[in-house]
């Protein structure tokens, strides 16, 4: 039996994130500060006239002062609205474009596929490759039916219209497809359900090297691989250091797989 180890990455969307942005959480209406009053100032135990008149015209004029950057305070709420939904677009597939695509068939050397930047002509190759007959080896980390990977792939095909092979689809049982292999659930065969585990922890446990040590992480690979990260590396270092990072849990993803089925 033939196996592919694989992995893959996304990056945010920048239309679509705004797009869901605005279906999900629409930006709240601007709603101007009433005026001041003095009413509302709180005075305690507050005798004396003198004192209590200079504690409304210090919270009259914090008040102005709020007043005066109202609207700049509005508009770095839906500036910071926009980067907090940007920062997490990678994550879903609606706000999500995939990246890059990487696997290793059987003891070969990992591969890192990207389609020269086109996600439907990779997507094309992924499941041309898939059609071959290998079975597909991931990691999820839970214990669950949940694939996050085979999930992306599949509602980004959908999305460009690209047929999507019928041995991808989860059982009328619910059950995986037979194709499909994660790893973690018999990781967490024993655990409390339900539980959920990192490749990183489970390679460590197992003694398994970890094969990447660097500033690369999922929420940032994008950034990387593309070379606009401000991080002091040139174009070339970055996309090195995403590289390195990729076929990293190509490698260990194998490492747990010999172990876990003793092959």
């Amino acid at each position: 039996m033939s196996f592919t180890f694989f992995d893959l990455e996304s990056g945010p969307d920048a239309a679509r994130c705004q797009q869901w942005l605005e279906i999900k959480s629409p930006a709240p209406e601007f709603k101007p500060m009433p005026a001041f009053d003095p009413k509302s100032v709180k005075i305690g135990n507050l005798k004396d006239k003198e004192k209590i008149a200079a504690k409304v015209d210090a919270a009259k004029i914090e008040h102005a002062k709020a007043k005066k950057g109202e609207h700049a305070a509005y508009e770095d709420m839906l500036v910071q609205r926009q980067l907090d939904a940007f920062a997490k677009g990678a994550l879903e597939p609606r706000t999500a474009i995939l990246k890059t695509f990487q696997f290793a068939q059987d003891d070969d050397k990992p591969e890192i596929w990207d389609g020269d930047g086109d996600e439907k002509a990779l997507l094309k190759e992924i499941w041309k490759m898939f059609r071959a007959g290998s079975t597909w080896v991931n990691w999820t980390g839970m214990s669950d039916r949940a694939n996050w990977d085979m999930n992306m792939l599949f509602r980004r095909s959908l999305a460009h219209n690209l047929y999507v092979p019928e041995d991808v689809y989860p059982t009328p049982q619910g059950y995986a497809s037979s194709r499909i292999l994660d790893l973690t659930p018999r990781f967490l065969a024993f655990e409390k359900w339900p539980a959920k585990a990192k490749l990183e922890h489970a390679c460590i446990e197992f003694g398994i090297p970890l094969r990447y040590d660097g500033p690369v992480n999922g929420a940032t690979f994008h950034e990387y691989w593309d070379g606009c990260r401000d991080c002091g590396f040139d174009k070339e270092q970055q996309r090195f250091e995403a590289e390195q990072y990729a076929v990293g849990d190509v490698y260990m993803l194998r490492d747990l797989f010999r172990i876990l089925y003793w092959a």
